[in-house]
């Protein structure tokens, strides 16, 4: 929302707070209660809804707190987005604890988002540590904490053409020296020094590409309502709770079939979908991320099949809340069967409540994940 339109927008806001309340009114009485919600997206509600939440930017940008509180508990009220109300809790009880001082009403926004089913771990993380400030008793339940390894790279630090004071690390590859980002750095380092064969900076793509093809029959099965073309890339509901849910008996005898699959036979079915479907877009596969098959199944040769399961199960459940956060980098070996997840982090950098859950969640499936803070050893100014 630019500075310049968020006067009109507050407008609209005011235009139309009624005509939305009347919306939310009508959900409460369970007028709309079957309704996909992936389908609302083509009607005149969910284009309201969507303004109103770029009302609540506007709002929070011109200091109008009060207003914006009153329509984060409207926002609250509306099941279409359930996903977007832990992020809605975080977001009252912030401004009623430090823009508006009201601790005691804070308070109870944070218990009230704790107690709320449609919250995710990350929103639980912010909302906890929020109320450890505000209750001085309070213990968090949260109490994971990720491995950690410490790494020292040489950098040089940018001026003239290469300004913004952004550091540019020092890598070695095949006996070259290289300058990079940190996370390339980190992943040479890791190569380099911890007898790890290969591996790449993708984030969550290595786990969206994963799930793309080896879940692909599916994501294109056929589902009433989600298909209206044959250039679709994905399903209608596929960024929506409801692709899991009205698929769920489906996927979960698919991931049974693969937990009880060997790596051998692993690498077969992924080599069928890879030789059928190459080249095929899919909403979050990347048939770019590996060189080559085989470059694939090596990687998924170092998971057991039954985590790689445990993996896709998770991203599933909630594929557009827990597609961001996973780590940077993810390295392996064939030879040892080693393979690790990594976040990376500079100097002043620190993990944010999805990375943290993310990796909690890896620890809990038993797929190595931890994170590297890189400190710089020397600096030089390049001329």
């Amino acid at each position: 929302v630019s500075t310049q339109s968020t006067g009109d927008i507050v407008e609209i806001y005011s235009q139309n707070e009624a005509k939305f309340q009347n919306i939310v009114n009508s959900w409460k009485g369970n007028e709309k209660g079957s309704q996909n919600v992936y389908l609302l997206r083509f009607t005149e509600e969910w284009v309201l809804a969507r303004v109103m939440r770029h009302c609540l930017t506007a709002l929070q940008k011109l200091r109008n707190y009060e207003r914006a509180v009153e329509l984060l508990r409207l926002l609250l009220q509306y099941p279409p987005m359930e996903h977007r109300r832990g992020a809605w809790w975080e977001n009252l009880a912030l401004i009623l604890d430090y823009h508006l001082k009201k601790k005691s009403e804070a308070e109870q926004a944070v218990r009230d988002g704790l107690a709320d089913p449609a919250g995710k771990l990350e929103n639980t993380i912010g909302l906890e540590i929020r109320l450890a400030k505000l209750d001085k008793n309070f213990k968090s339940t949260f109490t994971f904490e990720p491995k950690t390894i410490t790494i020292e790279v040489e950098t040089l630090e940018g001026s003239g053409a290469a300004a913004n004071s952004k550091k540019i690390w020092k890598g070695e590859e095949n006996g070259a020296t290289l300058l990079t980002g940190v996370e390339h750095a980190a992943l040479n380092h890791y190569i380099n020094n911890y007898n790890f064969a290969e591996g790449f900076h993708c984030e969550g793509g290595i786990v969206s590409t994963l799930f793309g093809i080896l879940c692909w029959d599916l994501i294109f099965s056929t589902v009433e309502n989600v298909f209206y073309n044959q250039y679709q890339y994905c399903p209608l509901d596929f960024w929506t709770v409801d692709f899991y849910k009205n698929r769920a008996n489906q996927f979960n005898a698919h991931f049974k079939f693969l937990r009880e699959l060997s790596a051998e036979s692993l690498c077969e079915v992924i080599a069928e979908i890879w030789d059928r479907n190459f080249g095929t877009g899919c909403d979050g596969l990347n048939w770019d991320l590996f060189t080559d098959l085989e470059q694939c199944q090596r990687c998924i040769s170092c998971m057991l099949p039954s985590k790689l399961a445990d993996l896709l199960e998770l991203y599933v459940e909630d594929i557009r809340g827990r597609r961001s956060g996973i780590p940077d980098l993810s390295i392996w070996n064939k030879e040892t069967g080693d393979f690790v997840m990594v976040e990376v982090k500079g100097p002043g950098d620190s993990l944010s409540n999805k990375q943290k859950a993310w990796l909690s969640r890896l620890d809990d499936i038993g797929i190595r994940a931890e994170v590297c803070l890189v400190k710089s050893i020397s600096s030089k100014k390049i001329r």
